[in-house]
């Protein structure tokens, strides 16, 4: 018995586990896997020297494994061995890539450490002494400065705004199918806190160049120093910070700029509430506005040609929202205000309220009306006649749905999903393919959130579509009653079963049929 415990590979054996348990259980805070790893493999090296330091202690240690693997005796307790080992292999490869409910690595990490260098566009650059050129050639103000800005802000509106989103807060159109999610650039906590040489190297690189320490990365963020230019990338830098008003990290603080008060400290309240002129609504507009709706209004921003539905053609004077009547040319102040603060969802226009102040919304609903060629003074609003609300009940729905198979079928479907029956390609006045709303699908429901908004939708129809008024069709409480039936369309959409979700390609020989 005493030879047995005394044998060099249990103790080995035991000593190995020893010194594992001590890693993972006893020292703490607990090591980090990679250490842990490399402490283990240096362990058992130690342990296999000390084991193995003469020739008599190294045949008693190996004994047991010679007749493990060549002995005709030991032939069950060889397969048994291997199984156990292959078993063991499987768990551990499946223990490292069963899902999981903890957080990913790239969830965990705030800022990736940048690496001290950086090779791209054919140069090396020294992250630690790299500083943007335009800013430091053009002070912020100068013409080189703003020339820089705008041009930035065409770059990112063209390549950035899907994934970055309009107001640069991370919830662009495609936001929702990444994660991590990207990255909000009005977050104090983003780009506030980084020097502008961290995002040369990020926006460069994107997800392939993250540090491998830091693995499993899984940044949809492209190369884009494979698409974009030197100095195109650091106008877009200087467009992210010039439109969130964030200022860039430096090694070196500017004691000088440290001690002034912000602009907005210095200002009078009564200043702060004032009316904006002219040059300053022109300001706002520029920077929040133009990229999409054009400089001139005219709907021919940088980044009209990638959206869809198409910018507002402020020039024209058609809105397609408004609690006006149908005969009504123009739409009201709230009106043009609500869908400034609450945006458009489905489309390109976001929700200014957590950007813009309302005077500064009602600066540029005066821009607005100055585009189109409005006189306030001639135009008379006479709003929707709401008459006697109907309240939503079985009887009214019933009756809705009647109506709404008359009148609203050949456009909007049997089911409300917006699958046209009449066979029409529908367009709105400038030619452009339009589709019916989908109503079981209220996120992509532009204006309307209520069944007050439906009735007025159907009372005034949609200028510039198709979705004509029903005043003449339809009485008051008719209106009512489709409007109750169409809020009940609301989230009614048939979710695909487990198994639709991927489709199915198959290869043919000839030309595609036409049949399904």
């Amino acid at each position: 018995m005493k030879r047995f415990f005394s044998h060099p590979l249990l103790l080995s054996a035991l000593a190995l586990a020893g010194c594992y348990v001590l890693f993972t259980r006893i020292i703490t805070p607990p090591l980090p896997r990679s250490l842990l790893i490399q402490d283990m493999t240096i362990v058992a090296i130690a342990i296999l020297l000390v084991a193995t330091f003469n020739n008599s202690t190294a045949e008693r240690f190996g004994a047991p494994i010679k007749a493990l693997l060549g002995s005709p005796k030991m032939m069950i307790p060889r397969f048994t061995t291997l199984l156990v080992v292959m078993a063991g292999v499987a768990g551990l490869v499946y223990n490292r890539i069963k899902p999981t409910t903890a957080s990913p690595v790239e969830l965990r990490t705030v800022h990736p450490a940048p690496p001290s260098t950086l090779n791209v566009y054919g140069k090396t650059y020294n992250l630690l002494k790299l500083t943007n050129p335009i800013r430091d050639a053009n002070p912020k103000g100068s013409k080189g400065y703003e020339e820089a800005v705008r041009e930035g802000g065409e770059i990112y509106y063209k390549n950035c705004i899907y994934c970055h989103g309009d107001l640069l807060d991370g919830a662009g159109h495609f936001a929702g199918a990444f994660n991590p999610r990207p990255i909000n650039f009005q977050d104090a906590g983003t780009i506030a806190q980084l020097q502008e040489a961290f995002l040369f190297w990020r926006i460069t690189t994107g997800g392939p160049g993250l540090p491998r320490e830091g693995t499993p990365w899984a940044s949809a963020m492209p190369v884009w120093h494979e698409m974009l230019k030197e100095d195109e990338v650091w106008k877009v830098i200087t467009f992210l910070y010039d439109y969130t008003g964030h200022v860039p990290r430096t090694w070196e603080l500017d004691k000088k700029d440290s001690k002034k008060k912000p602009a907005d400290e210095k200002k009078p309240a009564a200043a702060a509430n004032a009316k904006l002129d002219d040059a300053a609504i022109d300001r706002i507009y520029a920077k929040r506005c133009s990229h999409c709706h054009g400089i001139e209004g005219d709907g021919a921003g940088p980044a009209a040609k990638f959206l869809y539905p198409l910018p507002r053609d402020f020039t024209l004077g058609t809105f397609k929202y408004k609690t006006t009547q149908a005969d009504d040319e123009f739409p009201t102040d709230d009106d043009l205000r609500k869908t400034i603060m609450e945006g458009l969802p489905g489309t390109a226009m976001p929700a200014w309220k957590t950007l813009l102040t309302p005077r500064e919304v009602d600066g540029l609903i005066l821009k607005i009306k100055q585009f189109g060629e409005w006189d306030d003074e001639e135009i008379e609003h006479k709003p929707i006649d709401l008459g006697q609300q109907v309240k939503s009940s079985p009887e009214s729905i019933a009756r809705g749905r009647k109506l709404f198979v008359k009148a609203c079928v050949q456009c909007h479907g049997n089911a409300g999903r917006g699958n046209i029956t009449s066979g029409k390609k529908l367009k709105d006045d400038w030619r452009n393919r339009i589709w019916p709303r989908n109503l079981t699908r209220p996120d992509t429901w532009r204006y309307t959130k209520t069944a007050k908004d439906v009735f007025q939708r159907i009372s005034t129809g949609i200028r510039g579509t198709p979705m004509p008024e029903h005043t003449t069709t339809m009485t008051i409480a008719d209106r009512w009653d489709v409007a109750n039936y169409v809020m009940t369309l609301r989230n009614t959409a048939v979710q695909l079963a487990k198994g639709e979700t991927v489709i199915n390609g198959l290869r043919i020989k000839g030309d595609l049929p036409v049949d399904p």
